[in-house]
């Protein structure tokens, strides 16, 4: 990251750019497969994320915290190393769960 000058929330706006991108161009080619697999339904998928507001807003507030880790995380590693962050964001996790889970 250090000798890149781009700022982690560009950064963020480029990966959620290729994101949707990606989403807009293969979803109409693998709705060939619907009638194999109700998985690449668009119409029905739709339908049940905008007629469901659990399903709606659950699926906004996870795109916004992947965004925030995202940033955070670009943020941290432009002044520390990768494998400061890798272990602070690991110990993020795991801490909260203890180490009884892992027996």
């Amino acid at each position: 990251m250090e000798k890149y000058s781009i700022t982690p929330l560009y950064a963020v706006g480029l990966e959620g750019f290729f994101g949707a991108t990606t989403i807009v161009i293969f979803m109409p080619v693998l709705t060939t497969w619907a009638s194999r697999s109700t998985f690449f339904d668009l119409p029905r998928g739709w339908h049940q994320m905008i007629d469901n507001p659990t399903v709606l807003w659950s699926g906004v507030v996870i795109a916004l915290s992947i965004a925030f880790f995202n940033f955070f995380g670009l943020s941290v590693t432009r002044h520390v190393s990768a494998s400061s962050r890798s272990l602070t964001v690991r110990s993020c996790f795991l801490l909260p769960f203890g180490s009884s889970s892992f027996h």
